[in-house]
């Protein structure tokens, strides 16, 4: 019974907003179920449907406005995200909301594969600290995580498997935590006995590589060749078949 494009709610009430893209995303789901050999990205498909079922154009901007600006802060640009932005472009009159999408693509810009990746200091346990760049000569996949991150454990077996998967190759993996308690990542690597390339970006979500490689979830997996340049900033999970199939190619 309610009018879901009451506009007097949006921004006002943060159940709104829950609820008003649960329903969007059901509608995306129901897509899927209807038409099971459907393959148009989520991305795509959510603008699609914003597009075609919200009729209020304020509330179809906010929408399309959020989706875009979630899916290239959390995915980056990809094959898509230049047609979407285009045509959000032309739709949207919040020049505001146009600007901040601009300011967060022009950052993936600059990430772009093949451009130079973004030097870093990293701290080890025992407090020494060491540039990301120093790993040049070698492929280089980084685990950004935390302790406080349900998902980032999860892919730990996977990413130990991974590293035993490619050991003695031209390929060294790299753990980063971004702890704000230093003291907390310590204890939590001893107590789970974690080996090989430990480290910590001193900071937490205010730290370098979490600035500079726009991070705004975790976990996130970043590729860098042996020039020291960018293969993904956005690479595939350990759990991942791609990641096997990418590493076992470069090799």
């Amino acid at each position: 019974d309610i009018n879901i494009e009451d506009t007097n709610l949006m921004g006002n009430l943060r159940e709104y907003d829950e609820f008003i893209q649960m329903y969007i995303s059901y509608l995306i789901n129901q897509k899927y179920k209807q038409d099971t050999s459907l393959k148009t990205p989520y991305i795509v498909l959510s603008h699609n449907v914003i597009k075609e079922k919200i009729s209020n154009y304020k509330l179809k901007e906010y929408l399309l406005y959020n989706n875009l600006l979630n899916e290239i802060q959390i995915n980056g640009i990809n094959e898509n995200t230049d047609s979407l932005l285009n045509d959000y472009k032309l739709f949207s009159k919040n020049n505001e909301h146009v600007k901040k999408i601009e300011e967060e693509y022009s950052k993936w810009i600059k990430l772009a594969k093949g451009n130079t990746a973004p030097d870093i200091k990293l701290v080890d346990n025992k407090g020494d600290t060491i540039l990301l760049s120093s790993f040049k000569g070698k492929y280089v996949y980084i685990d950004v995580w935390a302790t406080w991150c349900g998902p980032c454990r999860m892919q730990m077996p996977h990413f130990d498997k991974l590293k035993e998967k490619f050991k003695n190759k031209n390929i060294i993996f790299v753990s980063v935590s971004v702890d704000d308690n230093i003291e907390s990542w310590k204890k939590f690597i001893k107590e789970k006995s974690m080996k090989g390339n430990q480290y910590i970006a001193v900071g937490g979500f205010n730290s370098d590589i979490v600035q500079k490689y726009n991070i705004y979830a975790i976990p996130r997996f970043i590729l860098i060749d042996k020039e020291g340049k960018i293969i993904n900033v956005n690479a595939p999970r350990p759990s991942s078949k791609e990641i096997h199939e990418l590493l076992t190619n470069l090799i």
